[in-house]
């Protein structure tokens, strides 16, 4: 299986390659470290250039829209790198994140960089559902993933019109997530990829068993088995972030 969105910028080194090796024990074979901010671009391309398996994605998370200067934002083209999306960029509507035009200007750069380096997207979206996809229908042709999506099938629908996958992750096991349990269990084949979204903000270790968690979660609420469900996740991973084999 591929984790379609960690952090592994935020694990100490020694932690870092002690979970690459416990996860691919687990049956986890590849990673997309996404980046939330400026300060993780260099340690992700290190780790990427040690870790084969490893692939990066760069971008500025909604918590830090702060951290887009114009240095930051004339650094980024020349970070991209081997870089295989932008992000982890986005939108979150709850007031402590800041002003959400403040947000957008940082996301608007963000899409139309994606755009023009024919790159997708990893998408933030919270309380900001909305906003987030007016932004994308007027950027016709992009491509990407709504991270850590608990929304309804209703709104899967939307922003799968619009060339976007479903990020699905730890939510799913607890068992009062139903709006997004009720969804995992209507959505496409094609529509979705396995997810962790470790480790949690602050933390300095990982479970390197989550995402197998993840992924007997979505097979029981469908009604298949787990290698089904890996499989279509790394089939939509590949094909999403153009990647020639990640098993």
């Amino acid at each position: 299986m591929l984790d379609t969105h960690c952090h592994l910028a935020h694990l100490p080194p020694a932690a870092c390659n002690a979970f690459i090796a416990a996860a691919g024990r687990a049956g986890v074979h590849g990673f997309i470290a996404a980046a939330t901010r400026p300060a993780d671009w260099a340690a992700l391309a290190q780790l990427a250039q040690a870790h084969p398996n490893v692939h990066v994605a760069i971008g500025i998370h909604p918590w830090f829209h702060g951290e887009d200067g114009s240095d930051a934002r004339a650094a980024m083209p020349s970070r991209l790198g081997d870089a295989i999306a932008i992000g982890e960029c986005g939108l979150d509507g709850r007031p402590e994140h800041g002003p959400l035009e403040r947000q957008q200007a940082t996301l608007a750069w963000q899409l139309d960089l994606a755009a023009l380096r024919g790159l997708p997207v990893i998408l933030h979206g919270v309380r900001a559902t909305e906003p987030l996809l007016a932004m994308l229908g007027d950027r016709p042709g992009l491509a990407g993933v709504i991270h850590g999506f608990s929304g309804s099938v209703e709104t899967a629908s939307r922003f799968l019109r619009l060339g976007f996958r479903i990020g699905l992750g730890p939510l799913l096991l607890n068992p009062r997530a139903r709006r997004i349990r009720e969804c995992v269990a209507r959505l496409p084949e094609d529509a979705w990829l396995l997810e962790t979204d470790a480790p949690a903000p602050g933390e300095r270790d990982a479970d390197p068993g989550l995402l197998a968690r993840v992924a007997r979660a979505v097979a029981a609420l469908r009604g298949t088995t787990v290698e089904r469900v890996a499989a279509a996740s790394d089939a939509n991973a590949m094909q999403l972030f153009h990647l020639e084999d990640i098993r």
